[in-house]
């Protein structure tokens, strides 16, 4: 519409030298996933973090708190001031908090629904920043840099063993692995297994119907549903 600014061309404006697609998905993450308490670590100008808060604004509620310290490498030509100037200008700032200092000093959040994690890339660091996340009931945490860094890599390697939480793993702009809690799904209530049937609902169905219902699909289709979980 006429006179509407598009919030993410309000956004890109601030940051035109930045070219990466990693806020975008955690926009849409946090969209879909709504969580309420979200917690970035490692902040810096603020671009992920103004994507972030854009989707808790659009969403109606929650909150993002950012930690850095603003003191390593690159990271000295900016500060507080200019992180705040930018989330003012993308007007987003009263859906984020700053939280000056290193994630292993700061004050985190009691509870976490969602982290993003993009601090020091050492392997302890990782290991205690997703630590901090998981113990607190983040349902979803996003580390940076998983392809480019050994820290973060390592880390992935590691927690592929573990049976608590599903990993995708996304190999553009240095990587970023989005892990999420893995939990008992619902039982499946809608079937279009059987040929030229619309769909049979299941909803009520026990899992010896279910089961009968896959096997006549498999006598018609010849497809193996041995496995499937009814």
């Amino acid at each position: 519409r006429c006179g509407v600014v598009n919030p993410f061309a309000r956004i890109e404006a601030q940051f035109p030298d930045w070219h990466y697609d990693h806020p975008r998905i955690l926009y849409a993450l946090m969209r879909s996933l709504k969580p309420n308490v979200a917690i970035e670590v490692g902040t810096y100008r603020g671009y992920a973090a103004c994507y972030m808060a854009q989707a808790l604004k659009e969403n109606g509620s929650g909150h993002l708190h950012c930690i850095d310290d603003f003191s390593e490498g690159m990271q000295k030509k900016y500060d507080d001031c200019h992180w705040r100037n930018n989330l003012y200008a993308c007007e987003v700032y009263h859906f984020a908090t700053l939280h000056v200092g290193k994630s292993s000093e700061v004050q985190w959040p009691e509870k976490v629904d969602f982290a993003y994690i993009d601090g020091w890339h050492g392997y302890s660091a990782v290991v205690h920043d997703f630590g901090c996340a998981e113990e607190r009931g983040a349902e979803c945490i996003c580390l940076d840099d998983v392809t480019s860094t050994v820290g973060p890599s390592l880390f992935v390697q590691r927690m592929r063993k573990h049976q608590g939480w599903d990993i995708l793993e996304l190999i553009r702009d240095c990587g970023l692995a989005i892990f999420i809690r893995r939990k008992p799904k619902p039982p499946c209530n809608f079937s279009q297994e059987l040929p030229n049937n619309p769909g049979t609902v299941m909803t009520d169905w026990t899992p010896e119907r279910k089961r009968a219902h896959l096997d006549e699909a498999s006598k018609i289709a010849g497809i193996d549903y041995s496995e499937f979980e009814c």
